[in-house]
């Protein structure tokens, strides 16, 4: 079972807390929490601390949640304002975030 709160650090932060982890999970989260504290990127959440105090494991990030809802990149710019210019930005801000995931796979 995982839950999803949200808490006060230095900030803002959501709290993914895992339970009932299997070895083969805990084998992957551990190599989720290696890859989070290599990646340092605008607009993926900053990974912030982790709990591995079995059974309890989290990991704590900072808030992305605008007060709109989540960031859509899709819809980051409106309609109305859609250009050559905005449409190209976009997509480079696809590419940085495609470029930093490749490490993970």
């Amino acid at each position: 079972m995982n839950e999803h709160v949200k808490g006060q650090w230095h900030g803002d932060v959501d709290v993914h807390i895992f339970e009932d982890l299997s070895r083969t999970e805990r084998k992957r989260f551990w190599q989720d929490i290696t890859r989070l504290m290599m990646t340092r990127h605008e607009n993926i959440a900053l990974f912030m601390g982790v709990c591995v105090n079995p059974p309890n494991f989290a990991i704590v990030t900072r808030n992305m949640l605008k007060v709109k809802g989540p960031i859509n990149l899709n819809n980051a710019v409106p309609q109305h304002e859609i250009n050559i210019d905005n449409y190209c930005r976009i997509l480079k801000i696809k590419k940085k975030i495609i470029n930093s995931c490749k490490s993970f796979i």
